[in-house]
């Protein structure tokens, strides 16, 4: 048996000042003034601390003497448990334990200088305890509020640095970090810009719900160069032809990561989605003004020459598209990067899917995670444009698992 406490002993002392610190501080959170204590004693009185009648006397004892300053000692039996667990605790000195009472009676001092007199819980216990109570208003009387303000506040750091035996310095690192860090992201982010893209949603989603009340149907969200597209009429261009459309609108964010309505939904157009070629006889139909054949004294080749492309190309899988759209949410998303797909251009042998990133997500962070993106995508490369030039989106292109051929006499032609 002593041999197993002596093997396991920082694992049990652990253990036991990490329950005692759970106990102290599910009785002081559970504390009530009706229940059985020092003050009111009776036998028909049912505890309603979590701890039972010890709990509420413990609780009440606490309260009474050091007020909401005992709940440091909760603190200190975390952190001898952390002691113990890490092995530091045989070379804990006994002094500490004093310095950590006279820290709990500067916290009560402390308490009672700025909350003198207040009471909590029905006007039952004193914020400040009877000890800080009675220490405040001592020391007021001989070197009134400002004098025993820096009385306290000097004997409280004297303290921790006692206890924790860690200099000034690195006892306020980490709480002077937090701050800076608070004041640094409040400042990178565009508060203006904030406010416009909410405001925008917003109405958005009052225009979305009117169209759907209307009987209009559900909406679906169309990529900005689709929308921009309706707006101009483009000229044919000689010798070339009308090239497939190959956009494709994207749904809602919702629909988009349910599985279900990647395998149900069949209203999108899937045309996109394929590269086609016509045969030769079918683009000598159509109408075009007929290309120089001679440039001086040098004959230009004939197209025949060059092999014709196949009437059909790969077929991109719609489910594919779809699936990897998810992935690359869910992936960025990960990575404390929100944002949402506006749209998706599949190509011959790569695909670019058109990422809006929140307001307060920064783009060198979104470039960052290619590699990332690269893995989770199962692609070979990923490539990113950051942002699109002209636009608030981001292009995030990946090849293609099945790529088809691009063939010079269609571009030629």
């Amino acid at each position: 048996m002593n041999h197993l406490l002596q093997r396991f002993r920082r694992d049990i002392g652990g253990l036991i000042w990490g329950a005692l610190g759970v106990f102290i501080g599910l009785a002081l959170y559970s504390y009530h003034p009706s229940d059985p204590s020092f003050n009111s004693l009776a036998n028909n009185i049912t505890a309603q601390n979590y701890c039972g009648y010890f709990g509420s006397f413990l609780a009440d004892l606490l309260y009474q003497t050091f007020g909401i300053a005992a709940w440091i000692l909760v603190g200190a039996c975390f952190r001898m448990a952390h002691l113990s667990f890490t092995g530091q605790l045989k070379n804990f000195e006994k002094l500490r334990l004093v310095w950590s009472l006279l820290l709990l009676f500067t916290a009560a001092g402390l308490v009672g200088l700025y909350q003198p007199g207040e009471k909590i819980f029905l006007d039952q216990v004193l914020v400040s305890g009877l000890v800080g109570h009675l220490l405040s208003q001592g020391l007021t009387k001989v070197f009134n509020f400002v004098g025993v303000a820096v009385i306290l506040w000097t004997m409280a750091a004297v303290l921790l640095v006692f206890y924790t035996e860690r200099p000034l310095k690195e006892l306020f690192k980490w709480p002077m970090n937090l701050v800076v860090k608070i004041f640094t992201t409040f400042k990178e982010v565009p508060v203006g810009k904030v406010i416009s893209e909410t405001m925008a949603i917003i109405s958005q989603r009052l225009v979305s719900s009117r169209a759907v009340t209307a009987g209009v149907g559900s909406l679906q969200k169309t990529s900005l160069m689709e929308r921009e597209s309706k707006k101009f009429v483009l000229k044919d261009r000689q010798g070339t032809q009308e090239m497939p459309k190959t956009f494709l609108p994207i749904q809602k964010e919702e629909e988009l990561l349910n599985d279900e309505n990647v395998e149900e939904d069949k209203k999108i157009d899937i045309k996109g989605f394929f590269v086609r070629h016509q045969k030769g006889s079918e683009r000598a139909k159509k109408k075009r003004v007929k290309a120089p054949t001679r440039i001086e004294n040098w004959n230009m080749p004939e197209l025949n020459l060059l092999q014709d492309p196949p009437e059909v190309g790969t077929q991109l899988d719609e489910k594919e598209i779809k699936t990897k759209s998810k992935l690359l949410v869910d992936k960025l998303a990960q990575f404390s990067v929100r944002g949402e797909v506006v749209g998706i251009k599949p190509g011959p042998a790569v695909t670019m899917f058109e990422f809006k990133p929140a307001a307060d997500v920064k783009i060198s962070k979104i470039v960052d995670l290619a590699d990332d993106l690269s893995l989770a995508l199962s692609s070979e490369s990923v490539r990113i444009i950051a942002p699109i030039p002209g636009r608030d989106v981001v292009g995030i292109e990946t090849s293609n698992s099945s790529r088809d051929a691009v063939y010079l006499k269609d571009i030629l032609e």
